[in-house]
């Protein structure tokens, strides 16, 4: 960094321990064991480092663990780190809840989470009215 004015300063004290030992032995060539309460973390870390080997690994990790209570924060971290195979993943699951949805969202979580989220609240009204009507 001191002979290249360019190069940026990378910070890693945000990186946890044992995080950043899972990604020391996997540049030194050592196996890691992927564990689905790390590899969240791990892909974010990968990724920030643009390992891409291991953004790729711990990206099918966690595309094992796409539900749809996982999907729009996974979403936002695959467009975020820019994984494609991911993202779209995440989005096809949210779809098969919301067929309607746009693929335009796709790049957008924050506006795809209130679309989600207005789309159950008039679901919830429209229930509501139609119960009180046969009332």
């Amino acid at each position: 960094i001191r002979d290249n004015p360019d190069a940026e300063e990378l910070n890693l004290v945000d990186i946890p321990v044992n995080i950043f030992q899972m990604l020391l032995s996997f540049m030194y060539g050592d196996k890691i064991d992927i564990k689905d309460e790390n590899s969240k973390e791990l892909f974010m870390a990968a990724g920030r480092l643009k390992i891409f080997e291991l953004q790729n690994m711990t990206a099918e990790n966690l595309i094992k663990q796409i539900n749809q209570d996982t999907a729009i924060e996974l979403l936002s971290l695959s467009n975020k780190y820019n994984h494609n195979p991911l993202r779209q993943k995440c989005f096809e699951e949210v779809q098969k809840t919301f067929p309607e949805i746009k693929n335009d969202l796709i790049d957008d979580p924050a506006k795809l989470q209130k679309f989600i989220d207005t789309k159950i609240k008039l679901d919830e009204m429209t229930k509501k009215f139609q119960e009180d009507f046969i009332k």
